[in-house]
């Protein structure tokens, strides 16, 4: 092979081109990959939404295109897996330019007792070390992948706790509208006892009272749900008046049981995912040193000597040089701090660990506790409480009460309503709580209600 052959191979050896078109240093994890070729997610215009009601499904998933927290950690996926690319490649190749022997009366003039060498000369890394950091960038690429999910959950989170409470307020403002037509009845009673002579004015007044009360309670929650509204189609950048619909949590299936969920947790949450691409990335590195701190780096050179202008005829020479890591203890000690840094990571996941798993034991906790409350209230004392509201109302109406009793009825049934009602919305909110503790994407009722 010719010098300039040599060269050329040389030079080309170090050149990004080259290097792109060798298989991968180290292959991509399937996390990686799946984050790397999922589609972006292309948030729609407000004019392109349907322009009728949304479901709490397409808000969750536009709010989801929407969160900047959910994009950038997207985007950091690609900046470590480009960054793993960098650290498996050969440092480019060196050129040089020397001037020998050059009197000192003419330093810089290439006369005739004069030589120009031009060299080229390329570093080799030791392969080790170059998998060592690529392998430590797409650990980093697989912890923002992980955190991309946990963002996910995040922002899901938000948006169906935002209908939890939509959809509380719109039970209340129902349970109002119940309530209403209950004394509608009532003073229809009252009125017809008052025509027979059977009762006073007075009665007819109280139920008056009692109904403008209810308007009153009604204008308020009425303002609530509107807020409530409001706050969900911010999220979406929605006009705030916009219709939304939601379901009600019936029929929520049974919770499984708290050992299921805790081995979930573990297995599921993001937070363990990005724990253990942090220990993969400190041990990645501690091989990297350890290679560096074992393989000498190699440098290839060859120079092309232009002689002076005499006649005399052109050289060449070669150059081979190699590190002594051996004499150094640096890229040990470098060795060393990462397998520190790995070994304390894996023991903060274990404290995180036994966090995540009190968190799923006291979320689940919460949510067996409010349904047994729930449904000791509906099967039982909400029934027995509308059975003892109509038997009171045949009463008074036969004239055989006054209408204080009836009241008295009407309003015990009405306040377990309304316990029945915050205790739905309390469970809906801790089953929420339960699915962002667990790890996994927090759904809707009629979501779950699926097969």
């Amino acid at each position: 092979m010719s010098v300039r052959r040599l060269a050329a191979a040389l030079l080309l050896s170090g050149s990004p081109a080259c290097q792109a078109a060798r298989e991968p240093i180290v292959p991509t994890p399937p996390e990686v990959t799946r984050a790397l070729y999922a589609p972006d997610p292309a948030p729609a215009a407000a004019s392109e939404l349907p322009s009728g009601a949304l479901d709490c499904a397409t808000i969750r998933e536009r709010a989801l295109a929407l969160s900047p927290e959910v994009g950038a950690r997207a985007a950091r996926v690609r900046e470590k897996v480009a960054l793993a690319r960098a650290a498996g490649a050969q440092p480019p190749p060196m050129v040089m330019t020397q001037l020998w022997e050059a009197p000192l009366h003419k330093p810089f003039v290439y006369g005739d007792g004069s030589m120009l060498m031009l060299g080229i000369s390329q570093t080799f890394v030791p392969r080790g070390a170059r998998e060592g950091e690529a392998r430590a960038m797409l650990a980093e690429a697989s912890g923002a992948a992980a955190e991309a999910s946990a963002a996910a959950l995040d922002v899901r989170a938000e948006v169906d706790r935002g209908c939890a409470e939509l959809a509380e307020a719109r039970a209340r403002v129902a349970l109002l509208d119940r309530r209403a037509k209950l004394l509608d009845g009532v003073a229809e009673v009252a009125r017809a006892r008052l025509a027979t002579g059977a009762s006073g004015a007075a009665d007819v007044a109280r139920v008056e009272l009692e109904r403008a009360r209810v308007d009153g309670d009604r204008a308020e929650l009425g303002a609530r749900e509107v807020e409530a509204r409001a706050a969900l189609n911010a999220q979406i950048d929605r006009a705030p008046d916009a219709e939304i619909t939601v379901d009600g949590a019936e029929d929520e299936p049974p919770l499984e049981p708290v050992a299921t969920l805790t081995q979930r947790a573990a297995a599921e949450r993001p937070e363990g995912a990005v724990r253990s691409a942090m220990i993969a990335r400190d041990l990645a590195r501690a091989d990297a040193a350890r290679s560096m701190a074992r393989t000498p780096m190699i440098t290839v050179g060859i120079n092309y000597g232009l002689s002076r202008p005499s006649g005399m005829p052109d050289t060449w020479g070669a150059t081979l040089s190699m590190s002594l890591p051996w004499l150094s203890g640096g890229a040990a000690a470098t060795e060393e701090a990462a397998r520190h840094a790995a070994v304390a990571a894996a023991r903060e996941g274990d404290g995180q660990t036994r966090s995540r798993r009190r968190e799923v034991i006291e979320a689940h906790t919460r949510a067996v506790g409010l349904a047994t409350r729930l449904q000791t209230l509906t099967t039982r004392a909400l029934p027995a409480a509308r059975r003892a509201a109509e038997a009171v109302r045949a009463t008074y109406a036969g004239g055989g009460s006054d209408l204080s009793a009836w009241l008295d009825a009407l309003r015990a049934e009405v306040e377990l309503d309304e316990q029945a009602t915050t205790l739905r919305a309390e469970l809906a909110r801790a089953r929420i709580a339960l699915d962002k503790a667990v790890g996994r994407t927090p759904r809707a009722a009629s979501d779950r209600r699926q097969p």
